[in-house]
């Protein structure tokens, strides 16, 4: 539909994808460029373009989010606090660890920095256990560690942390399981 309405207003065509059954009788991806061309009296004579099967990329992406799509329901769901960080600012985190610490919501921890959850006795510690951590390669941990942390609304609390690096969407991260 989109692609016929976009060929009856003769507008340029780019990365309009269409699904269309191939001569091996399979469903294919077929991204759509092109340029209208005109006659000397402005009349559309066709287009001159490009199309591509792109039926690999299509499920490859569509396989991508929806591996996405879980881990984030994973996050979400696992009743055990954590948090994912790098570089000491918490790039993800779950319900659970938003409510342990005190926060609405996980969103709310975002890009804050690892150290305003720690009480001051333990900054120092949790500074060189996460810089250790950030060296670390995939698969690295440190040993589970008992820690002086604060909530949102200054209430101290005592957990034991254990941390993992770990594969995240752009690169090693930590992973803080409380």
């Amino acid at each position: 539909e989109t692609m016929q309405a976009e060929l009856r207003a003769q507008r340029p065509l780019r990365d309009l994808l269409a699904m269309r059954v191939g001569a091996d009788g399979r469903q294919h991806v077929v991204s759509f460029s092109g340029e209208p061309m005109f006659g000397p009296g402005g009349a559309l004579l066709g287009y001159w373009g490009l199309a591509r099967d792109v039926t690999v990329e299509w499920h490859t992406r569509a396989a991508v989010e929806l591996s996405e799509q879980r881990y984030r329901q994973l996050l979400e769901q696992i009743p055990s606090p954590f948090i994912v960080h790098r570089g000491g600012r918490v790039l993800a985190a779950n319900p659970a660890a938003a409510q342990l610490f005190g926060y609405p919501g996980a969103a709310a921890m975002i890009g804050m920095s690892m150290l305003e959850l720690n009480h001051p006795s333990s900054r120092a510690q949790s500074a060189a256990r996460i810089a250790d951590m950030d060296a670390m390669p995939v698969g690295g941990s440190v040993p589970a560690l008992e820690l002086r942390m604060l909530r949102a609304d200054g209430m101290e609390l005592f957990v034991q942390a254990r941390v993992i690096r770990v594969a995240h969407v752009d690169g090693p991260a930590s992973l803080s399981v409380y």
